[in-house]
């Protein structure tokens, strides 16, 4: 496996065709928290999920148990039922993903745990949002228990108190799990045709890629051909 170590984080060149390979290849964007794994076992669904699910899913319960569902909200909670790994065509595209701190499913987390912590601790946002369901369940006019249940968490200051803190913990050690850490971005060589008619070796042309990528169970280690790494991380002006 090659390395390539890029400290400029607008620099958008992909290292990888200077290998002069003839193989076709495919990108995945990541975080260099998983690499020693991804470079011992390879990819599999199964083990990113696995990666501070548990603090993931309380950020999740506790902007459900408000009915909260801010920025980061999907991505943590997860919107695929594929069970795949998503790889690109596109060098780009996968350098784009990378600059999703740990992952999208962690950076998710992290961008809701913020929100959420925001409107938990803001009484007149906490007011406004049972202000709101008060008139929702006045305008239909009878019971509804789900929206009952949130009204009471939003009115409950120690149930709101149980769920900051909550949000809090997991936060603190998802936060402490990316902190010395930077985007990476594998290339994998693609020798069972995943893709068809697209040249994935260049920065562009992923037209043909299938929308939200190309989806795959499991991709062993020794197809990885080089891992480029952003220790400065990549500027999101530079996508």
């Amino acid at each position: 496996m090659h390395t390539f170590t890029i400290t400029d984080p607008d620099n958008r060149e992909n290292p990888v065709v200077e290998l002069s390979t003839e193989d076709s290849l495919i990108y995945h964007g990541t975080h260099s928290m998983f690499s020693p794994r991804i470079e011992q076992q390879g990819f599999c669904f199964d083990d990113f999920t696995a990666d501070y699910g548990a603090e993931i899913r309380s950020i999740v319960a506790a902007c459900d148990e408000l009915y909260f569902k801010p920025d980061g909200y999907a991505a943590a909670k997860g919107f695929s039922d594929k069970n795949c790994v998503y790889f690109s065509a596109s060098f780009l595209s996968a350098r784009a993903y990378a600059i999703n701190v740990g992952g999208e499913r962690l950076d998710g987390g992290l961008r809701a745990a913020d929100a959420f912590l925001a409107f938990a601790r803001d009484k007149h946002l906490l007011e406004r949002q049972a202000a709101h369901w008060v008139a929702v369940l006045k305008q239909h006019g009878r019971p509804h228990a789900a929206t009952e249940r949130v009204l009471f968490n939003l009115r409950t200051t120690d149930v709101v108190r149980k769920l900051a803190k909550q949000v809090e913990n997991a936060h603190s050690i998802l936060s402490l799990a990316i902190r010395d850490g930077y985007p990476v971005v594998y290339a994998v060589h693609d020798e069972r045709n995943w893709i068809s008619g697209t040249d994935a070796r260049g920065t562009g042309d992923f037209h043909k890629e299938p929308f939200g990528g190309i989806r795959l169970t499991e991709v062993s280690s020794d197809r990885i051909v080089a891992r480029i790494e952003y220790p400065n991380g990549i500027s999101p002006n530079s996508e």
